[in-house]
């Protein structure tokens, strides 16, 4: 699986689009603590989407958090990678920007 490659930034009513893809989402979690490995994400959309981490979490996430992962058949995220994004962040907005995407499809692709 090549990193480098862009992922597409989604929200959570586009994830069965893209079952097998790696993919970024953006989320605020449900709870999380030191030791989980799978956990729920809210989306901006206000879509719940269950992310599965390869290894148990060394400490607990932030509030909002950016996961880069593949897409399995039952529309789950095994996450590669995840950056916390701290526990102040306008979700609805990011939302909002969202929407706006598919119209900038050069810098922001989503096939």
């Amino acid at each position: 699986m090549d990193m480098n490659k862009p992922k597409p930034r989604i929200n959570g009513s586009m994830i069965p689009k893209f079952i097998g893809s790696v993919v970024t989402l953006v989320g605020r979690t449900q709870g999380s603590s030191a030791g989980a490995s799978t956990l729920q994400l809210e989306t901006g959309d206000k879509q719940q989407v269950t992310v599965h981490f390869a290894q148990p979490l060394d400490e607990p996430l932030t509030l909002y958090v950016e996961v880069v992962g593949k897409v399995g058949p039952d529309c789950s995220i095994s996450v590669l990678r995840y950056v916390n994004w701290g526990d102040n962040f306008d979700l609805d907005t990011y939302n909002e920007v969202m929407q706006l995407l598919p119209q900038f499809p050069v810098l922001y692709p989503t096939q």
